[in-house]
């Protein structure tokens, strides 16, 4: 476990860099643009990114384990250039059908209550220079991860993220709505620029292109099972938030885009690299050995892990609200529970689910996580008159917990893999604190955020009994310091 522990913390290390910037961020963005400005913001930002997972087309999952899987330095090579061939192509076909869209108005964004101004349609031509180059970032991090590089990729995209923000703020400031277009378009720039160098350093040639039929074949066999579950999603996504903008107003949605950008931050540190890991270490070792004994150990590292950072989101959700957007967003608060402990669940199935796509099971990997966007839409179209704006965050819960059920069946039932009982036991305690702490905090009362704090510190203590003992710490503590002062 300490290998994998160790590749986990330098992940983690970088998604720390990646949230406490993108939190400096959205405060500009939070306060330059207001409520219903950042409304506006995510709207548009989410029809893109829609635009984009075509672009992308899936490609980071079959990059990532087609890599993993050949330990071949020109096969390696192979894949990446087929990949960059791809994106560039869907890019000029995404660029032309946007264009037409646009001109023909199929493509209206009257519907999402947006008007074509000057600054819209600047920021609509920002977006899709953006496009390519996001879809790169992504085939860059994908390679480096299947290869291992973990210590590399992470260090040149923190770079790339410190200096880019530091650049970047002013211009959000100052320019506002287009400006903090401008920031997304720069730090990609420097995220692609940065992982080519490393990409470059290894040996690769990150730039190249090249069509090789069989190669492009093996990774659109991925690609093409995962842009249908991104794109599903992303539009589901899209189509969530224009369900509650008509419904009940553009605020709202900025509202709750605060708490799931915010929810997202935490996933973003603590439990993110836990679906690309899995695969890209699963598939070097397909062995039904390897693929049980890598899945126990990584839900023994992430579990407890992600249920005290969900935790204590929660507790201080208000005071985060506060510090990290503004005062006009605390009622954002009210998502936060249901959000937390879905994203919890999600990285146990993130560990059970990776043997799918490891062993190229990707037709029942997408039927699983088609139902659960389609449940979640639909049980959104549902609740949403009855439930109002909580109906948005009980949907994505149930739906998680959907597909918990389905990727259980897989691994236990089908696939006959193995977990031991403790995993299942840390999932439930873990869930009940995410949700206690998290409704509690919610208040913003005083009280019930200390009682919720001690219920945290009362998690913390049992697990540092059962998995080294309390007495046991001090001596550990002590070891850590020393081995970090020689260093």
């Amino acid at each position: 476990m300490t290998k994998i522990l160790g590749h986990l913390m330098q992940l983690a290390g970088l998604q720390l860099v990646l949230a406490v910037t993108g939190l400096v961020r959205n405060k500009i963005i939070a306060m330059r643009l207001g409520v219903e400005g950042v409304g506006q913001f995510t709207i548009l930002f989410d029809l893109f990114t829609t635009i984009g997972v075509v672009v992308m087309f899936g490609l980071a999952v079959g990059l990532s384990r087609n890599v993993a899987a050949t330990g071949d330095h020109e096969e390696r090579q192979k894949n990446l250039a087929n990949a960059n061939f791809i994106i560039w192509a869907l890019t000029i076909a995404a660029t032309i059908v946007v264009v037409l869209g646009f001109q023909l108005d199929y493509i209206s964004l009257e519907r999402f209550q947006l008007q074509l101004t000057p600054t819209i349609l600047a920021s609509v031509v920002l977006l899709l220079v953006s496009l390519p180059l996001k879809a790169l970032e992504g085939n860059y991090i994908a390679f480096l991860t299947g290869i291992m590089d973990i210590k590399g990729m992470t260090s040149g995209r923190s770079v790339a993220v410190i200096a880019g923000t530091v650049l970047t703020v002013p211009i959000v400031w100052y320019f506002g709505f287009v400006g903090a277009i401008s920031q997304y378009l720069v730090l990609t720039l420097l995220l692609v620029v940065l992982l080519g160098h490393r990409c470059y350093k290894l040996g690769y040639r990150p730039w190249a292109i090249r069509w090789h039929r069989p190669t492009a074949y093996g990774l659109a066999f991925f690609g093409i099972a995962s842009l249908t579950n991104s794109f599903f999603r992303d539009f589901s996504n899209l189509g969530i938030r224009t369900a509650l903008i008509n419904q009940v107003s553009l605020a709202e949605n900025g509202l709750y885009s605060q708490a799931l950008l915010l929810t997202a931050q935490v996933k973003t540190i603590v439990l993110s690299s836990v679906a690309s890991y899995s695969l890209a270490a699963i598939s070097k070792d397909q062995s039904r050995e390897n693929i049980s004994h890598t899945a126990n150990q990584l839900l023994k590292a992430v579990l407890p892990i992600g249920a005290l950072a969900g935790a204590a989101l929660g507790v201080f959700s208000v005071p985060a609200l506060i510090i990290l957007a503004d005062s006009s967003f605390t009622s954002a608060a009210h998502y936060f529970p249901l959000l937390l402990a879905a994203d919890f669940v999600q990285v146990f199935i993130w560990v059970i689910g990776a043997p799918l796509l490891a062993l190229k099971m990707v037709r029942a990997w997408l039927v699983l996580d088609l139902i659960q966007w389609g449940a979640r839409w639909a049980l959104v179209v549902f609740l949403l008159p009855i439930l109002g704006p909580q109906a948005i965050v009980t949907a994505w819960f149930a739906a998680t917990l959907l597909h918990l059920c389905s990727n259980a069946y897989f691994y236990f039932g089908h696939l006959k893999f193995s977990l031991n009982k403790e995993h299942l036991v840390h999932l439930l305690a873990g869930l009940v604190l995410i949700l206690v702490c998290s409704y509690l905090g919610a208040t913003g009362l005083w009280q019930y955020i200390i009682l919720a704090g001690l219920l945290w510190l009362g998690y913390l203590f049992w697990i540092i009994q059962i998995r080294i003992g309390v007495t046991q710490l001090p001596g550990l503590v002590k070891g850590f310091l020393k081995k970090r002062a020689n260093a």
